[in-house]
């Protein structure tokens, strides 16, 4: 599959940019790398793939959801990357 780069956030991430709307009206298979390092350096790294389509929005909602669960923490560096999956 090819991996398309839509969005990119982090701890030290600026405002977001504003999405196509070709990714909002249609659904798509997506994919989020999601990277965590810790105060002693441990560094965690995962992927979130849903197993059907589902739109941006959908999809965004299911990532901010797993981002909360350490966005609070003072002593971590985080970083996401969102990728459109295609078969081209």
């Amino acid at each position: 599959m090819k991996k398309r780069l839509v969005l990119t956030m982090g701890c030290h991430a600026s405002a977001q940019k504003e999405l196509p709307q070709q990714y909002m009206t249609a659904k798509q298979h997506w994919q989020c790398e999601i990277s965590i390092e810790d105060a002693g350096g441990v560094v965690d790294e995962y992927d979130i793939v849903p197993d059907r389509k589902l739109y941006l929005n959908d999809f965004l909602d299911l990532v901010r959801a797993e981002i909360n669960k350490f966005d609070e923490s003072e002593d971590c560096i985080w970083g996401a990357k969102l990728y459109r999956l295609s078969k081209k």
